[in-house]
């Protein structure tokens, strides 16, 4: 019989746990809900404040959108005067000033001053064009891998199999997609790709599948590895749990949480239009979804508003 209840938010630090795990991390169900009446206080864990990767993206992302900007426009000499670029540090994701900023980066932006009024230009060092010639060869060699990322995270969105394509740009530095897949995506996509037209005059990117085609999750990769997995629908696939270190875990929230394991795994690539979304087994296909997300990433983190954005699209509470 079906339960009614509710969810507390003492399941945020398990499912915290769950999703933020070194290990690369699923329909006819019977729906419930159980409640757990218990709090728990936030607890901070040293150990993801200090990964050097996630801080050093942060820096990163817009240093590299400001040297594909200098390389879009002018491929051939790789220098432009400050005024092209000046007005675009919100676009780019520059805190600061876009002059201060590429001042901030001698070995890659190299300034002088240009033929006309004594304004400043800005070049890449050769240095930073040796660089910007290796990133392309890793793009065309991983162009399957990076297409594939795309196409899952599409076919996530469930029944509809779009996502519009400011959305899909909002996630581009996370999935490692180059600038020039979105931006001619008819001349770098493949033809399961396709642009269509959504609300608001908004364009969209959707995948036409072989209806016989089944993506599998990397849990469902990894549990059948294990052999703890068939691949049969209603099968229980449980979320490894690495706990912060001091960690203890009240009897109730580990009797929950031994239940919430047992319930079916729901696919990310699963038509969820059926699913209650009060019931635990929504629950746990949320954070199926969520641990597909992150594994999709190349450094399988992203800043929280980026997620949030899917929520309408992947049914995310």
């Amino acid at each position: 019989m079906a339960m009614i209840a509710r969810r507390s938010k003492s399941s945020v630090p398990l499912l915290h746990e769950v999703l933020f795990s070194s290990h690369p991390l699923p329909c006819s169900y019977t729906q419930r809900q159980t409640y757990v009446d218990v709090y728990m206080k936030w607890k901070k864990d040293s150990f993801f404040d200090s990964i050097d990767t996630i801080h050093r993206s942060v820096q990163l992302k817009p240093l590299i959108a400001l040297k594909n900007c200098i390389v879009s426009s002018s491929p051939n000499d790789y220098c432009i005067p400050i005024s092209v670029i000046s007005k675009k540090g919100l676009e780019l994701g520059i805190p600061i000033k876009v002059a201060r900023f590429l001042r901030l980066y001698p070995s890659v932006f190299e300034e002088f001053t240009g033929p006309n009024y004594n304004l400043p230009w800005f070049k890449l060092t050769q240095r930073a064009i040796e660089l910007d010639r290796e990133e392309r060869e890793v793009y065309l060699k991983f162009k399957d891998d990076i297409i594939l990322r795309l196409k899952k995270l599409i076919l996530m969105s469930g029944r509809e199999q779009m996502l519009p394509l400011k959305i899909i740009q909002g996630l581009q530095w996370y999935l490692g997609l180059p600038d020039e897949f979105l931006r001619k995506p008819e001349d770098n996509l493949d033809g399961c790709f396709r642009v269509v037209e959504i609300e608001d005059g908004l364009k969209g990117l959707a995948v036409n599948v072989d209806g016989s085609e089944r993506l599998l999750s990397v849990m469902q990769m990894n549990a059948m590895k294990r052999g703890v997995y068939s691949g049969v629908d209603g099968e229980a696939i449980e979320f490894p749990l690495y706990p912060s270190k001091g960690l203890r875990l009240k009897r109730k929230i580990a009797d929950w949480f031994d239940e919430f394991q047992k319930f079916p795994y729901v696919s990310p690539y699963e038509d969820f239009s059926d699913l209650d979304p009060n019931s635990d087994i929504a629950e746990k296909r949320v954070v199926g979804v969520l641990h597909e997300l992150l594994s999709l990433f190349v450094e399988h983190a992203a800043e929280r508003k980026r997620l949030l954005c899917l929520r309408k699209y992947l049914g995310l509470p």
